[in-house]
């Protein structure tokens, strides 16, 4: 008996299996447009360890705001040309770990980062970029960073 079952249901499994049929979806994002983000996240944080300010503006929409622990009033949101000077002043940024999802033009990019890797400030923060893309070219229009910095 058990044997009969065992061929039943071979004989079951072979007749499903030229149903079976497997389907496959290509990705909403390109390889290539999640590159291209990723690149333009990696060289704004490239741009602010070196200190070059204006590297890491030229990677933003104008327009563009950054996520700040406000001074004395309620306006949490920035102006990123003024608040990217003191985004990681002097703070060394590696990140560790990345999520890039995009939608149609719009982008986000999750990053786990690690602050000051090496030193006895060493420490672990997530920061989360929104991204523009305007006639193929990707921005950065959002920056909420991992230690909010204090601007005036």
């Amino acid at each position: 008996m058990r044997d009969r079952f065992g061929v039943l249901a071979l004989a079951l499994a072979a007749a499903l299996l030229p149903a079976c049929r497997l389907e496959t979806r290509p990705p909403r994002e390109s390889s290539r447009e999640l590159e291209a983000v990723r690149a333009v996240v990696t060289r704004f944080h490239d741009a602010l360890g070196a200190g070059n300010v204006d590297a890491a503006r030229s990677l933003c929409w104008p327009g563009a705001t950054v996520l700040a622990a406000p001074r004395g009033d309620t306006d949490w949101l920035r102006p990123a040309d003024s608040a990217i000077p003191r985004l990681y002043r002097g703070v060394n940024v590696q990140t560790v770990g990345s999520a890039v999802r995009i939608e149609g033009d719009l982008a986000t990019a999750w990053l786990d980062l690690r602050l000051d890797p090496g030193t006895p400030a060493e420490r672990e923060g997530t920061e989360l970029l929104g991204l523009l893309r305007v006639a193929g070219v990707w921005r950065i229009t959002h920056v909420a960073p991992a230690e909010r910095p204090v601007v005036p």
